[in-house]
């Protein structure tokens, strides 16, 4: 085994090994495991597995251990002559390294942080309660999908979207209604990922991993310039999907903040904290768990992806809801519900709170629409909310796009 012989020079006699710990390698396009026998004592170190999967033929630079994924298990080897030599057997499953932002793609992301050094100055209104939350639902863009025209029609029809936000944001303004804040909240997966959630992903894909994330930045980027100068106080948030997880054969295999889908807004975050000339009027609300639930102009509305959910449909949501209120978690007293997933709208006041499903802004799937012959056309959500807004705590909704 080349430069690990080394570590386990002292053994003789037969190679026995338990089983299913035979020093080896399996690897796909999710990832895989990663078998190796280390004799002697002390403990290995992250270039102990650089040299193992160098050895097995893979590249350590881009191939990695899955963080707390080691397992160990001690074996006694026979010795020529007598005797035993205790030899530990390490087990670790692996996958693609994750890509961090290069030098360039931070210097582009800076490059269009700082195209503008300021922003017109607003001043909130003094009854700040009085007023409403322009909320923009961004959903299930995944960059990076192939079907639909694929990521360059993807990119037009979320600028589209963007600029008919604008208008319509400008329009509610002009009939009367109060605005003091834009509420720009990421729905999860708006990077489609390479592998990991259906069988083929990898053959459909139009772009890489990193190429996916640095689109998604840059697109988020021309959502918050786009509204950045119309109001005195912005919020960005941010939830996770399952197409941003961690994932292994199918499954997240880290924890639930280790997202794509948080992790451009974390990245998005840092580049506007350079010019806080520009975005400082900016909070953000980027969730560690799965709901996001927030006090909006008096209404507490919560955003969630919903892949933890039992399945699409008024009923389904209402019961994941209705276990969230016996359990006593945050989104309880929420009135309104954001949920995403499943790609097509839905909406719902027959539990006495509002069920909100936005549709998706990709475009579409053949495979689903074969199979099940439905299918549903892309579009944002955009909606006033507040105590201002009445007794629903909403107002204004429109589902802006449209198209595909």
């Amino acid at each position: 085994m080349g430069d690990v012989d080394g570590l386990l020079a002292g053994a003789q006699g037969p190679e026995t090994h338990p089983k299913g710990w035979e020093p080896g390698i399996i690897y796909g396009s999710d990832g895989g495991e990663v078998v190796a026998r280390v004799l002697g004592d002390g403990e290995v170190d992250p270039a102990f597995w650089d040299l193992v999967i160098a050895d097995w033929g893979f590249d350590p630079k881009v191939t990695e251990i899955v963080p707390d994924s080691v397992q160990i298990r001690a074996w006694d080897m026979p010795l020529a002559g007598g005797g035993v030599k205790r030899a530990r057997y390490y087990k670790a499953r692996i996958r693609p390294k994750r890509a961090a932002m290069t030098d360039a793609e931070t210097a582009a992301l800076a490059k269009i942080v700082n195209r503008y050094t300021t922003r017109r100055s607003l001043a909130l209104a003094a009854d700040v309660d009085g007023g409403s939350a322009f909320v923009l639902n961004v959903s299930d863009l995944q960059i990076g999908k192939g079907e639909g025209g694929g990521t360059p029609a993807a990119i037009a029809r979320f600028k589209d979207a963007v600029d008919k936000a604008v208008k319509r944001f400008k329009e509610l303004r002009k009939i009367g209604r109060r605005i003091d804040v834009v509420y720009i909240i990421g729905m999860g997966d708006l990077a489609e990922q390479c592998f990991g959630n259906y069988p083929n992903q990898l053959f459909t894909v139009d772009r890489t991993r990193r190429e996916q994330l640095q689109i998604v930045r840059e697109l988020l980027m021309y959502v918050i310039n786009a509204f950045v100068n119309l109001v005195p106080r912005m919020v960005v948030g941010a939830v996770p999907g399952n197409h941003g997880e961690n994932r292994s054969d199918g499954k997240m295999v880290t924890t639930i903040a280790d997202n794509d889908d948080l992790a451009v807004f974390d990245q998005v975050r840092e580049q506007c904290s350079q010019n806080p000339g520009r975005y400082g009027h900016i909070e953000w609300e980027i969730c560690n768990e799965l709901v996001l639930k927030l006090d909006v102009c008096g209404v507490n509305i919560a955003w969630t992806h919903m892949h933890q959910g039992n399945g699409s449909g008024e009923k389904k949501i209402a019961d994941w809801w209705r276990g969230q209120v016996m359990g006593n978690q945050p989104v309880s007293d929420a009135q309104i519900l954001n949920t995403a997933h499943y790609h097509h709208f839905l909406m719902s006041e027959s539990t006495g709170r509002t069920i909100l499903q936005v549709p998706a802004m990709d475009g579409g799937s053949a495979w689903w629409t074969a199979k099940t012959g439905n299918c549903s056309p892309s579009g944002m959500v955009t909606y006033l909310a507040g105590a201002a807004c009445g007794p629903r705590g909403w107002a204004d909704l429109a589902i802006i796009g449209g198209e595909g």
